[in-house]
């Protein structure tokens, strides 16, 4: 079996402003490398992305009986086309002046705007030309031809010129904005009769109208604007530099964030503002107070009645506004009623309900309380005591009440004169009796003036015994001092007898 052949078609040379063309080989399907190369599938070959210079293109066909070639491909520079007057503005009375070419020799010369020049020699007939502005074109005749151009005014310089000069009627604009512009230019001879615009980094980017319209800028920058005028004088230009501002013009965009968006009829909130580019704000506060704030984060904004309430914030800056709304939700509070006051006696009880709105229950304190997390609950309290009852609902509101369960009592204190130790169940201990009863220091003495037992709780009596040992049957003394509840203090001493 044969073997593929890669041998390339020789191709060439070009210059670097020729087209791209297609390389061949003598057999398809292989791949094209090298410099220049813009399509390895197809040999597409640019002699602009090349560049000028001696190039090697390899063609290589893949697999067991593949082959390779290579090809150098010279791409020759464009023709050197520099050339200059001595000067660019010239006056009716000068002589004609003929280009100094630096380039390349031996092409020709043209000229537009009616001018008068001489093809071989670049000589510009001044008289014949006229005033007026000019673009003069050499073109050189080498292996790649190339062409630069020189502008160049020529002047009535014994007629006074024209004064170009103009505005615009915008200079601070934003990314995308088209203005206007008005020719104020001024002439002595007649007026203005033509006009060249130049407009830096507009999608317009020239106009020869007087007052040339909907010229727009779609970049971000700062851009000069030039003008050239003439009359039957002469030609005058003027740039003004800088001269118009566009700015990218970023609108603000609102955005904001609410401390809590579901709460309990009178409870206040915060706002946090997440805007972006804003220099400015205006919040609305539907149902709440305050109604409407200018400050960046408000706080305290308070709702007393429930609802489904909207708010808006709008911000601006100086290119423009935006608005965002969001809603918040007011629950009502719930409903509790603790009840009436109650006065009981001390050792009484007394029932507490609470009615209202469904929710958690909590009585607090919870002191005397049979269950402090019932609606219903009873009381059995030593003295006096104000009880608050909170309802708790499903959307986490509260409501309260109050309730005061007074406690009315005697202040009584007393010792029996007698009792009996002896086993039987009747009067066996000797206990101090009372209401009311606070705070307690009791003592008893036996005749030689002994302390033979002391309590200071009522629940605590004395057994008849001292040191373990029980006592003979004898008088004893006692002494008490008591506080009751009401903060009245009392003391009492006397005989109680031990009998057996």
């Amino acid at each position: 079996t044969a073997g593929a052949n890669a041998t390339i078609t020789a191709a060439g040379p070009f210059c670097e402003n020729d087209p791209a063309i297609t390389l061949t080989a003598a057999d398809p399907g292989g791949t094209w490398t090298g410099t220049g190369i813009t399509n390895g599938a197809t040999g597409t070959f640019d002699p602009a992305v090349a560049g000028a210079g001696s190039h090697t293109i390899t063609y290589t066909i893949t697999g067991s009986c593949g082959d390779v070639d290579t090809e150098t491909i010279v791409v020759n520079a464009l023709d050197n086309a520099a050339f200059s007057y001595a000067s660019a503005s010239f006056c009716l009375t000068d002589p004609n002046p003929q280009p100094t070419i630096t380039g390349l020799a031996g092409g020709s010369f043209s000229i537009n705007n009616g001018g008068t020049i001489t093809t071989t020699t670049g000589e510009i007939n001044i008289a014949a030309s006229g005033a007026g502005s000019y673009t003069v074109t050499y073109t050189t005749n080498g292996a790649c031809p190339n062409s630069t151009t020189f502008n160049l005014i020529i002047n009535n310089c014994t007629l006074p010129l024209p004064i170009a000069n103009f505005t615009a009627t915008q200079t601070n604009i934003c990314e995308g904005d088209c203005i206007n512009f008005t020719d104020l230019s001024t002439s002595s001879a007649g007026g203005i009769t033509a006009w060249s615009w130049t407009f830096t980094g507009s999608s317009t980017p020239s106009s020869t109208q007087q007052n040339p319209t909907n010229i727009c800028y779609p970049t971000a920058g700062t851009y000069s604007v030039s003008l050239i005028v003439t009359d039957a004088n002469g030609v005058d230009d003027t740039t003004f530099v800088n001269y118009i501002n566009v700015t990218s013009c970023t609108l603000p965009q609102a955005s904001f964030t609410i401390s809590d968006d579901e709460i309990c009829a009178e409870n206040c909130i915060n706002f946090t503002d997440m805007s972006i580019g804003a220099t400015s704000w205006l919040w609305t506060f539907n149902g709440g107070n305050p109604s409407s704030s200018v400050s960046q984060n408000p706080t305290n904004i308070c709702f007393e009645n429930d609802g489904t309430y909207t708010i808006e914030l709008i911000v601006a800056n100086q290119f423009g506004a935006d608005t965002i709304t969001q809603t918040i939700t007011v629950h009502p509070n719930p409903i509790i009623n603790a009840g009436s006051d109650v006065v009981i006696d001390l050792g009484d009880n007394t029932n507490l309900n609470a009615t209202g709105s469904n929710g958690n229950i909590n009585w607090t304190p919870p002191t005397w309380l049979s269950c402090p997390t019932c609606p219903s609950t009873t009381s059995t309290p030593d003295e006096t005591i104000t009880y608050t009852v909170i309802v708790v609902d499903s959307n986490g509101c509260t409501a309260s009440d109050q309730v005061t369960v007074f406690v009315e009592f005697e202040n009584v204190i007393w010792v029996p004169n007698i009792f009996s130790p002896n086993g039987d169940g009747n009067n066996d201990i000797l206990y101090v009796r009372g209401k009311g009863v606070a705070q307690l220091n009791f003592f008893v003495y036996d005749r030689w003036g002994e302390k033979v037992f002391e309590t200071t709780n009522l629940d605590q009596g004395w057994d008849g015994k001292f040191r373990g040992k029980e006592m003979n049957k004898a008088v004893f003394v006692y002494y008490l001092e008591a506080t009751f509840i009401d903060g009245s203090k009392v003391t009492k001493k006397g005989d109680v007898t031990l009998i057996r």
